[in-house]
């Protein structure tokens, strides 16, 4: 919330900066320095003449913003603004996602320290992990705050809840070390988690490479989404399986189950409007997939004998029985990191030719599989 002096300039806030209630009177409008997103609706981006202002939303609702410079601070009234001179030249990454989008942007030379060797896919920052020329600094969720100040990185990229990540990295906010929480993985539509490369962009100032970059991922997944609907085939399809009591599938308006439609599938809780998943029992999922034609992304199973020993009725499902089943783990380390996780979620096109190609045989793509293979 803005900090308010008397009422004349709480009006006057109101007036000018009705799509963001957290800026001052000194500001232009914002609506006509918002950057265009086409996607993604959990950030949002505003150009000013020294400064860009960025927001990260939940529900609509802002929960933190960031202030970038590259000459002088600006002297701006926002709340708990955290303020970032750009461009960083230091970054510590701290999901494996991240990874991903700054290896599309050319950058990787400015990691230097990540969350966790295990969660890391791309070889040559393994490479340099075992180096010691990349350090580990939150290993098992909790942030090493002295190594951290040690390393002095320019910003912190984190998953770790924005509501909490200051208060609970008091050192960090006395050296001023910037943290920064996003929250991509709110994004329903696989094309709004990656159009997050232009919020890494503003960071780093190579915001018209992210967009270039951007709009030939979103060429390709359309692309892909148009061939799909070409086919007269619409194959049913399950994903996941059971877990303890409940087997979770993706609501309608979540991120899987957009990329089921845009693969031209039948999937029985398409039409739901929640997002995120729902638990549902074993017989429910049953009664209505048992005749699925497909079945996806089976979690930590290696094998059909692996779903067997979850539970023996899997055998009864026809995917099963027809060898229809696949996993998204092709390309994993024996410490577990799935490339799935890294690259494919920064080029969702990726992943969307691979499930054309699994659910649409017919239409006789000519691509070899990138993160999918059959279970045996």
């Amino acid at each position: 919330m803005v900090k308010r002096n008397n009422i004349f300039f709480f009006v006057i806030t109101i007036f000018i900066g009705f799509a963001c209630g957290n800026v001052n009177s000194t500001k232009p409008n914002v609506v006509s320095n918002q950057k265009k997103l086409s996607y993604a609706t959990c950030f949002k981006i505003y150009d000013f003449k020294t400064y860009q202002l960025i927001e990260i939303l939940n529900q609509q609702q802002t929960i933190s913003n960031y202030v970038l410079y590259k000459n002088e601070k600006p002297q701006l009234k926002i709340k708990d603004a955290i303020y970032v001179k750009t461009p960083v030249s230091k970054i510590a990454a701290l999901s494996s996602i991240y990874i991903g989008f700054l290896k599309q942007l050319k950058v990787l030379s400015k990691i230097m320290a990540i969350d966790n060797y295990n969660y890391v896919f791309n070889d040559s920052i393994q490479l340099e992990v075992k180096q010691n020329k990349i350090k580990e600094i939150a290993i098992n969720g909790q942030i090493n705050e002295e190594l951290a100040i040690q390393l002095k990185p320019d910003i912190i990229f984190t998953y770790f809840d924005p509501s909490t990540v200051n208060s609970k990295n008091q050192k960090l906010n006395q050296v001023r070390i910037p943290m920064i929480s996003l929250v991509d993985h709110l994004e329903q539509h696989p094309l709004g988690r990656a159009e997050w490369i232009k919020f890494f962009a503003c960071f780093l100032g190579n915001e018209k490479f992210a967009d270039s970059l951007f709009l030939v991922t979103e060429k390709k997944y359309n692309d892909l989404k148009r061939i799909a609907a070409t086919s007269k085939i619409k194959p049913k399809v399950l994903t996941e399986h059971k877990l303890n009591d409940a087997w979770y599938l993706p609501a309608g308006k979540s991120y899987m189950a957009t990329l089921l439609k845009d693969a031209n599938t039948n999937y029985f809780l398409e039409n739901s409007e929640q997002t995120g998943s729902l638990p549902l029992s074993f017989e429910d999922v049953y009664s209505k997939s048992v005749d699925a034609d497909y079945w996806l992304n089976v979690l930590f199973c290696k094998t059909k004998t692996d779903l067997l020993k979850l539970d023996i009725r899997y055998g009864d499902f026809k995917a099963f029985q027809n060898n229809h089943v696949y996993n998204n783990d092709l390309l994993v380390t024996h410490k577990g990191a799935n490339d799935y996780w890294e690259t494919g979620l920064t080029q969702p096109d990726l992943i969307l030719n691979d499930m054309i190609v699994i659910l649409h045989p017919e239409l006789n793509l000519n691509h070899q599989l990138r993160f999918y293979q059959k279970l045996k």
